[in-house]
């Protein structure tokens, strides 16, 4: 199955993931366009350059915004001289070609990857094929690490995502597995969330969930709330205080951490003593290097038996995913293991 290697390039900045705007009407050729095309010139011009470019690209988005406010007597010449503009940004995304065909022969050209690839370098502006080349040997590296994080994990690093007492729902034998990397502070991974509250309602009793704690360092607040989070298991209350966090942001102090603790009724000696010490600090820190392990690049990453989602925002790509899935394992004895208790009285300790 090929997979796009979007979070690759857009690790780079060179590519926006978002919405893409709607599509121009079709352009006529250049030499069709006379005083009364004008119009309609613009809407022709931009859907012409976003054919040049890709769609999906920051190129597209920019020439389809200035193409609403410039005159139209200046499309028409534009359009005039388009096959000159389309060769001069073929000239540029030369070394976008080269860097792509450089990466394809370390992965022996396998198509699978190639394809995401190529497809997702169009969407690089022309203007930074250049310093995508330039910047070679770091981009190479990147991507190394991207091909490696869409390869299935191996056993060992499967069944360590599994191991100790992280926050989880779920029959423990359950033939479908669902690893989640988070951060409490991160946007994106408040919108995954709301995927992760489906799984609960909908796959509860038909599939294994375990979160793991993934803050980055650039987000100041996130260790500590990752921290809160496992004090808050400790007394079974993660999921409540799971979606507290992710429903206030904006406040992840140490304050707001206690407050969120007696809204939801936690013993808040229990809940100090655990945040004073040493240990859950320990358990976000393991997390931290199982991710790693597993090839974890950003937040919100996904692995659905050991093998990465590539968005895991998309809601309905997920559970399509699973329903495939369960319906591959519906006869396998191990979905029939009994469910454990929604949630452990013993406090979280470090996985092995």
């Amino acid at each position: 199955m090929s997979r796009p290697l979007s979070r690759f390039l857009a690790a780079f900045g060179f590519l926006a993931l978002g919405c893409a705007a709607e599509p121009a009407p079709p352009a006529k050729s250049a030499a069709s366009v006379d005083a009364g095309d004008e119009a309609t010139a613009c809407a022709r011009y931009a859907a012409s350059m976003c054919e040049t470019f890709d769609a999906r690209s920051r190129s597209c988005d920019a020439v389809r915004r200035v193409s609403r406010w410039i005159a139209p007597s200046a499309c028409v010449e534009a359009l005039r001289h388009l096959d000159d503009t389309q060769e001069r940004i073929a000239g540029l995304r030369k070394d976008c070609d080269e860097v792509g065909e450089k990466l394809c022969a370390r992965v022996d050209q396998k198509p699978e990857i190639c394809e995401g690839l190529k497809q997702d370098l169009l969407t690089v502006p022309p203007e930074d094929c250049g310093n995508l080349l330039e910047a070679y040997p770091q981009v190479e590296a990147a991507f190394m690490e991207k091909v490696a994080s869409m390869q299935p994990l191996d056993e060992a690093t499967q069944a360590a995502l599994l191991e100790g007492n992280p926050p989880s729902f779920g029959p423990e034998g359950a033939a479908v597995k669902v690893v989640m990397f988070s951060d409490f502070q991160c946007p994106y991974c408040s919108r995954a969330a709301a995927v992760v509250d489906r799984l609960r309602k909908d796959y509860g009793e038909r599939i294994r969930f375990v979160f793991r704690q993934f803050p980055l360092s650039f987000h100041e607040n996130a260790h500590r709330a990752a921290e809160a989070s496992l004090a808050a298991h400790a007394q079974g209350k993660f999921w409540p205080y799971h979606d507290l966090l992710f429903a206030n942001q904006g406040a992840l102090d140490a304050a707001s951490l206690e407050s969120y603790a007696t809204q939801l009724g936690l013993d808040m000696a229990q809940f100090k003593q655990a945040m004073e010490g040493d240990a859950l600090a320990a358990v976000v820190d393991a997390d931290l290097a199982l991710g790693e392990r597993a090839h974890v690049q950003g937040t919100p990453t996904m692995l659905i038996n050991g093998e990465g989602v590539e968005n895991p925002l998309d809601e309905d790509a997920v559970t399509a995913q699973l329903d495939e899935l369960l319906g591959a394992n519906a006869t396998a004895p191990a979905a029939d293991a009994p469910a454990p208790a929604a949630e452990p009285s013993t406090p979280a300790t470090p996985a092995p």
